[in-house]
């Protein structure tokens, strides 16, 4: 017998893990990306009827091979295409209201997938908690800076996939009042952005950045540079960008990540330069307003008052 749970989109069916863990796998978060849609906020998704089978994980972010250290080959192998918006959720009951991990994997912004091995194991639905692990946009698709298109994309999936969790989360046994925002490495950096980020508030109760801090993040004139860069690997100017095919993108990301890792260079790369990671969130005054660090220093001398 499957277990089968009902989400505002419709039901979804998933398998029974050994030790009983509840297992939901590439349930979607948002609407499937498009050739159309690659650079484009998340959208909601679409209603279906019926019963969706989600018994086994859904395609990775289209995405390079590893580079330097960061990532690992598992991600890069696996199948990669743009319906790649899904979650992973393991539960260990369908009835009740346990508190709620949402986990963001790390690979330097450019790699790396829920769906990889060392997230599968199911731990901490065996310790009494629904987990629940993040695909989301990477690399370009979701950092790069381009002209009439919304900053942070990367980010705007990991809100939406946390909004997604306080509206269905019930629906696994999880409590949307307890969820705990996650992550290591890349993943710790996002946890750390996606904090001072006003569309995400409300939408968890904890934060747990891992390994990782605020440092990877781009000013605007730093992503504009990026930017530059990208057009010019790809032979196009930035307002084509978007257009270009996309394992042109990815060729042309490779180049650009490798040129990062290999030589640090802060002219060329700006603060995070340092860690060798060319595609971050930027501080755009708008999505992310401002560096998390002032914000959190500016909230702590109101607290003090």
């Amino acid at each position: 017998m499957r277990p089968l749970t009902q989400t505002e989109a419709g039901r979804v069916s998933g398998v029974i893990e050994p030790g009983g863990t509840y297992a939901f796998l590439g349930v979607p978060y948002a609407a499937p990306m498009t050739e159309a849609r690659r650079f484009e906020a998340p959208a909601p998704v679409e209603p279906w009827a019926g019963v969706r089978v989600c018994d086994r994980p859904g395609p990775v972010c289209p995405q390079l091979p590893t580079y330097g250290p960061v990532g690992t080959a598992a991600a890069s192998q696996m199948p990669q295409g743009l319906d790649f918006l899904s979650l992973n959720i393991r539960t260990p009951t369908l009835f009740g209201r346990v508190p709620v991990l949402v986990w963001i994997h790390g690979g330097g912004y450019a790699v790396g997938s829920a769906n990889e091995p060392v997230l599968q194991s199911g731990a901490f639905a065996a310790s009494g908690v629904v987990e629940v692990t993040v695909n989301y946009r990477l690399g370009a698709l979701g950092f790069l800076s381009l002209p009439g298109r919304p900053e942070n994309r990367g980010l705007l999936d990991q809100i939406a996939a946390l909004d997604w969790v306080q509206r269905n989360i019930a629906a696994f046994g999880g409590d949307p009042a307890q969820v705990t925002f996650a992550g290591r490495s890349a993943g710790g950096f996002a946890v750390a952005a996606v904090m001072a980020m006003p569309a995400a508030r409300g939408l968890f109760a904890r934060a747990m950045p891992q390994s990782g801090a605020s440092a990877a993040l781009a000013m605007p004139e730093d992503a504009a540079k990026l930017t530059h860069r990208m057009a010019a690997a790809l032979g196009t100017d930035a307002a084509r960008i978007a257009r270009a095919p996309l394992q042109a993108l990815i060729a042309a990301q490779r180049e650009l990540c490798n040129e990062s890792y290999e030589r640090h260079d802060a002219a060329r790369d700006g603060r995070a330069a340092m860690l060798g990671v060319p595609f971050v969130p930027v501080i755009d005054g708008a999505s992310l307003p401002d560096h998390p660090e002032a914000m959190a220093a500016r909230a702590r001398r109101r607290r003090c008052r």
